[in-house]
């Protein structure tokens, strides 16, 4: 062949590949889902060089062990795409181009991140300039999935920050509504005692003076939350173990409760002797009072609550069975944690910031024990805690 032929052919497989580059970065730049964006510039790829097959294996993210294939062209059998697969593995472990035969595999990095490796079979051994633009692809297909990865990441700061603004949000909102509602009545029946021209009945003062009292108390219970929680996330919940009773302990917490609970029942089961128990006092008491409380506010008027408490070996066992509407199978496992509500008509209707029974989760486990729940839909629910003794 004429020399001037064979440099006149040479420039026009060079202006092809060119060109190739040219279209390759038109994909880059318009393509609107990576595993598409891949097929085209791997299909560029092999044009380019005249390959019949073309493996890529990546991660979608940079350090990651799992690799996904896109491959393209003929698949070679047996031998040859086994060939192929170790090549490929060598050029990802070498962090290098690497050559055999008809085969070249050049690994896929960027900023020194790697992301897997792209191999090519052609029917030939590659020249020089084939092995350029095989370079400059795996660049540029590196590239892709390094922005990809940049683009899923940015999307999912944002997403999380939306999620986190839409939490500010709705704590800021439950947290008002939550202080609101008593306070309002406080201010309400405070207004109504200091009126001048009205002259109030002990009875009348004493009914008012009961609700306010009632009212200040969830105030408190709402702030008291806030602040066990803020510990909780800080770990500076502490607990200071003495020996107790804690039959006596439920009881007194039974009663406590029913003193404010006109329109339910509680009743309660204590074994007359039971271990003593090292514990702290206060904070059990915080655990009975929330679980007390729960179970009156999700069981129907005029319901009963039943306390059961039992020893067991190693251990004091104590349960709150409500007789509400029961937590789906579904939810069951997400009750205990922060700011979690069940998601049902009646759960709708009551209030609350989803902190009682996580709060309940952090001192039961600070002293050793356990605490879980088991509910039928329909049936109510009923809420375990064990203390070792």
């Amino acid at each position: 062949m004429p020399p001037t032929l064979c440099l006149t052919r040479e420039v026009e497989s060079l202006r092809e590949q060119i060109a190739a580059l040219t279209l390759f970065s038109k994909v880059f730049a318009d393509a609107s889902g990576l595993r598409s964006a891949l097929q085209t510039a791997l299909a560029v790829a092999m044009r380019a060089v005249g390959a019949s097959y073309c493996l890529l294996e990546c991660s979608f993210s940079p350090g990651e062990d799992a690799f996904q294939s896109v491959q393209l062209g003929t698949e070679p059998s047996g031998d040859a795409l086994r060939a192929v697969q170790e090549l490929a593995q060598a050029a990802r472990e070498a962090r290098r181009l690497v050559r055999q035969d008809n085969i070249i595999a050049v690994p896929l990095r960027v900023q020194d991140q790697g992301f897997g490796t792209m191999a090519l079979l052609v029917a030939e051994d590659f020249p020089e300039a084939s092995v350029k633009i095989i370079e400059t692809v795996a660049q540029q297909v590196a590239a892709i999935i390094y922005t990809a990865d940049l683009l899923r990441r940015e999307r999912q700061a944002g997403d999380r920050l939306r999620e986190l603004d839409k939490m500010r949000s709705d704590f800021v909102a439950m947290v008002s509504h939550e202080l609101r509602t008593p306070l309002t009545c406080i201010k309400g029946f405070v207004d109504t005692l200091l009126r001048s021209d009205i002259e109030w009945s002990e009875a009348e003062k004493s009914e008012f003076l009961g609700s306010i009292k009632i009212s200040s108390e969830q105030a408190l219970r709402v702030v008291e939350d806030l602040l066990s929680v803020q510990q909780a996330g800080q770990g500076k919940v502490a607990i200071f173990p003495e020996t107790i009773d804690l039959g006596h302990l439920v009881a007194e917490s039974c009663r406590r409760a029913q003193s404010t609970a006109s329109n339910h029942t509680i009743l309660w089961t204590v074994p007359a002797a039971l271990p003593i128990v090292r514990a702290d006092f206060v904070r059990l008491s915080q655990v009975m009072d929330n679980l007390l409380h729960n179970a009156i506010k999700y069981s129907p008027l005029g319901g009963e609550v039943h306390v059961r408490v039992r020893g067991m070996l190693g251990e004091i066992e104590v349960a709150v069975m409500g007789h509400g509407v029961g937590i789906p199978p579904a939810q069951l496992g997400r009750v205990f944690d922060q700011f979690y509500r069940i998601d049902n008509s009646l759960s709708r209707k009551t209030e609350g910031l989803g902190l009682g029974l996580a709060i309940v989760r952090t001192i039961v486990l600070l002293h050793g024990g356990r605490v879980w729940a088991e509910s039928s839909p329909g049936s109510g629910s009923t809420f375990y805690f064990t203390i070792p003794n």
